[in-house]
């Protein structure tokens, strides 16, 4: 539905006193409340002029029936090269001004940036269920070719802005934005009642059952009595879910409200979308004036079993060649260092000896990952935090500090993942070998061409010639001894939600064990976007513990559960942990067979249950 924005200029005492005060109401599309920004437009051939438009229905003006258009509000942000300004109101784009008022350089009051009120020396009677258009038009000196609207960008309404530059065709540039265009009204009909939905939106794209979900509410008091309080209803027809919340506030006219709720919705079916809808009734006890624009329809709501606690990745780019790489390696040290237990748990590193050179600890993926650079130009020292677009669309950032980094790991450590990894194997020791089975779930599919990428790394290795440190004791870290393939490897899917995967993979001859890491990720492939390659979750094992790990990480009332090889063990501050097979037996928590089981976490924050794998 359109949004009106609806503006009473005159005082509030005034409004309170006397509603019937013949008194000029501002009524358009855009949010005057924003600043005002420009848009350039081509003037076609040699037209001088630019005009401009927005069109109110007769169901958008049914709150002024019975008033009068005064004038014409026009937001200026740039007045360069302007001579005139006409503002008009028509029924017909192509047709008569029904009335109109000119403002010049030299006139009293003359233009000016900002909103400028051109009044008609004689009001236009608003019929009953007519539409109009409220619009201007703009005189420029010859010859520049361009003009310049003051136009809403990142919002859209239809009839919210039309323009002509060519003096002879109109065009709907809904796309532009929504010029800062109003009419000016005098009516003695404005509602006492009127709170109208902006917007509203669930704080998650998707819901896992049983934990909770927030819904934030921007509002707007279009009446003239305060708003003290509303009744709020979250609805889903076909899931049979109504909640109505009496929310009490104080809301002046014009004023905006937002509110947030947390819900935890009834069961629902999982893997289903499910559409809600949000309403307001009750103004101050009563009922809303007009109420066309209280209900909202939510964007679908994907409805999941559960979220998984997210490892990261940091990859850093690196070489012997480079003098800056020693320093950007001990602000990764600082980084790591400054985490929690939990949150070192939970971050793994992977360094690429390559960048702008290559050296003897180059892996062949390593003269691969030239592409992650911006337009494909290398430099070292750099990062990635799980391969994670830039704002230039390319996922290599450079280091500015450690604090930088530990910001941006937190940040991302934050964010719940779709999908599950658990790493099983066995470590072939006289083999230099290991062999691995990698599984997981995936609640959500958000790769297109999901791909499994399986690093072994070495801590403490001794560099050959490192530039940039004297420091005899200097070790290189995470560096990559053995890999599965440059791009990852497309797991087996036993269905839509459940995958599995298995590699082998040798390491060289004088490696330290001990030193050793496995690091598995899921991720997209685009081979046309490095952008769309997002490691999607992440898990680590050290090489010593293989055959007897398994990572499998959730939270279940904000604590960590997951598997360590067939136990389930959980961290965090919680009172209880009880563990049940899928027929409601409570089972021992250690020495599980292969399955599905229900965890439930009992703490001062109540008490949750979710489904955990033993793969």
């Amino acid at each position: 539905m359109k949004s009106i924005r609806y503006i009473f200029v005159a005082a509030m005492a005034m409004m309170a006193l006397n509603a019937s005060a013949l008194s000029d109401y501002r009524l358009g599309l855009c949010d005057n409340s924003q600043t005002l920004s420009d848009k350039s437009i081509t003037l076609g051939g040699k037209c001088d002029l630019l005009s401009a438009a927005i069109y109110l229905s007769g169901e958008e003006l049914a709150k002024v029936a019975g008033g009068e258009f005064t004038g014409v509000n026009v937001g200026l942000n740039n007045t360069f090269n302007v001579s005139s300004i006409t503002g008009w109101i028509r029924t017909e784009l192509d047709g008569e001004d029904l009335v109109s008022s000119t403002m010049t350089k030299e006139s009293s009051p003359a233009f000016t940036k900002g909103w400028n009120a051109l009044k008609f020396d004689t009001p236009l009677k608003i019929e009953a269920d007519k539409g109009y258009y409220i619009g201007y038009t703009m005189q420029h000196a010859k010859g520049l070719g361009v003009a310049y609207m003051a136009i809403q960008t990142g919002a859209t309404a239809p009839g919210g802005c039309w323009t002509n530059a060519d003096g002879r065709t109109w065009t709907d540039n809904e796309q532009m934005g929504i010029l800062f265009l109003e009419a000016l009204i005098q009516s003695e009909n404005i509602p006492v009642r009127d709170l109208r939905i902006i917007d509203a939106a669930f704080d998650h794209e998707v819901y896992p059952l049983g934990s909770q979900i927030g819904l934030d509410i921007k509002l707007q008091n279009m009446g003239l009595d305060a708003v003290t309080g509303f009744d709020l209803t979250l609805s889903c027809k076909e899931a049979g879910i109504s909640i109505t919340r009496d929310i009490e506030c104080d809301i002046p006219y014009n004023e905006r409200y937002t509110t947030s709720q947390k819900y935890v919705l009834p069961d629902m079916d999982v893997n289903k979308s499910y559409t809600f809808t949000v309403s307001i009734d009750k103004v101050n006890g009563e009922a809303d004036q007009f109420d066309s624009d209280n209900v909202r329809d939510l964007a679908p709501l994907p409805v999941i079993e559960q979220m998984f606690e997210r490892t990261i990745v940091y990859e850093e780019f690196t070489n012997e060649f480079c003098s800056n790489c020693p320093n950007a390696a001990k602000n990764l040290k600082f980084m790591l260092d400054a985490l929690t237990e939990e949150e070192s748990e939970h971050t793994a590193v992977v360094c690429h000896h390559g960048g702008n050179a290559f050296d003897k600890f180059t892996q062949p993926c390593d003269q691969h990952y030239y592409c992650f650079y911006p337009q494909n130009k290398p430099f070292a020292p750099a990062f990635m935090l799980d391969r994670e677009p830039q704002s230039n669309g390319a996922p290599i950032f450079q280091l500015t500090n450690y604090v930088n980094l530990l910001e941006r790991a937190r940040k991302r450590l934050a964010e719940p993942s779709y999908y599950s990894i658990d790493v099983k194997g066995n470590w072939q020791k006289e083999e230099s070998k290991v062999v691995l089975k990698i599984s997981g779930i995936a609640n959500r599919q958000l790769c297109a061409d999901p791909r499994i990428t399986v690093y072994l790394t070495e801590d403490g290795v001794k560099p050959y010639s490192q530039s940039g440190t004297s420091d005899p004791d200097y070790k290189h870290d995470h560096v990559i001894r053995a890999f599965n393939a440059t791009w990852g490897e497309s797991p087996e899917w036993s269905d839509e939600r459940n995958y599995s995967y298995t590699c082998e993979l040798t390491y060289p001859a004088g490696c330290k064990p001990d030193n050793m890491e496995i690091v598995a990720m899921i991720s997209n492939y685009d081979e046309g976007n490095v952008g769309n390659r997002m490691i999607q979750n992440a898990s680590k094992v050290a090489l010593t513990k293989l055959g007897s790990v398994g990572l499998h990480t959730l939270k279940v009332n904000g604590v960590s559960v997951r598997t360590e090889g067939n136990d389930i063990v959980a961290a965090g501050d919680y009172d209880a942990m009880e563990v049940f097979d899928l027929s409601g037996n409570a089972v021992p928590a250690t020495g599980l067979a292969s399955g599905i089981y229900l965890v439930r976490v009992s703490s001062g924050a109540g008490t949750e249950t979710a489904k955990v794998a033993i793969p």
